[in-house]
């Protein structure tokens, strides 16, 4: 099943080759165990994703997708290190832009993603600390 869903992720839009960097938030669900539905939780997961992709493509960007993203990364790409701890690097300076020491909700999604919504988001923050605790662990 992981590598059905690997072969997902390589064949998204703009990926056609398996080499590019293009992936939806969909490709992301579908890469990940909370795609399979095992649990209530997994399944409103799943749904708040999909009907955020469904909605609003190119629209505003949820920090916490972080998380899962990175985590996606990591099952397609377990030895790419360096590019996962990249994606974690816009957060950076976050951390003193709206609110000092947190992370907002929303960005948008083009450059140079400007910070929206609630200013201090605890599931962006909560994302972005446990991939980034991950991330060191390995």
């Amino acid at each position: 099943m992981v590598e059905s869903r690997r072969a997902d992720l390589r064949r998204s839009p703009g990926n056609e080759g398996g080499r590019g960097a293009s992936v939806e938030s969909w490709d992301v669900v579908k890469a990940l165990p909370c795609a399979d539905a095992s649990s209530a939780e997994d399944e409103r997961v799943a749904k708040m994703l999909t009907i955020s992709h469904q909605t609003d493509p190119q629209g505003p960007v949820w920090g916490w997708l972080i998380g899962p993203f990175v985590d996606a990364w990591l099952k397609v790409h377990p030895s790419d290190l360096n590019t996962a701890r990249q994606f974690l690097e816009g957060f950076r300076a976050e951390l003193g832009t709206c609110c000092i020491g947190t992370i907002s909700e929303v960005f948008d999604a083009e450059a140079p993603f400007t910070p929206r919504g609630c200013v201090a988001q605890a599931w962006s923050v909560a994302e972005v600390l446990r991939v980034h605790e991950r991330l060191r662990r390995i």
